[in-house]
């Protein structure tokens, strides 16, 4: 048997592959933008999320716990923390996302129900 082209094997060629990457970055979604850093350099999600301190999460009751947007481009449907601390939490999200020009996320976040479990809390 001798040297058969991808075609003729029913493989994928380039161009396919090319074209898939093409038509997923037309999803909607989270997308990136080239002007997302100075200078246009790519930056990653963790670079503009906040940091959640676990003592932060404790709790003794359901309703002491809230959810908080902790990624300035809105990419997830947030994170539980005792509201005691919410004022902390959104300083510091105005102070890392003010002027953000990275990626942003279009998502649906389901409706979300919060506890608290073992003294955290939590999204059941």
């Amino acid at each position: 048997m001798g040297f058969v082209p991808h075609e003729e094997t029913g493989g994928v060629g380039p161009g396919a592959v090319l074209i898939a990457v093409a038509l997923l970055s037309l999803v909607p979604g989270c997308a990136r933008s080239g002007a997302n850093a100075p200078g246009g350099a790519v930056t990653t999600l963790r670079e503009h999320s906040i940091k959640i301190d676990p003592g932060d999460q404790q709790c003794t009751q359901d309703t002491e716990c809230i959810l908080i947007q902790t990624h300035c481009g809105g990419c997830s449907c947030g994170t539980p923390i005792n509201r005691a601390v919410e004022a902390k939490y959104e300083r510091r999200f105005k102070d890392l996302c003010d002027g953000f020009h990275g990626p942003h996320c279009e998502i649906h976040c389901p409706e979300r129900t919060l506890g608290c479990r073992e003294r955290t809390c939590i999204i059941q």
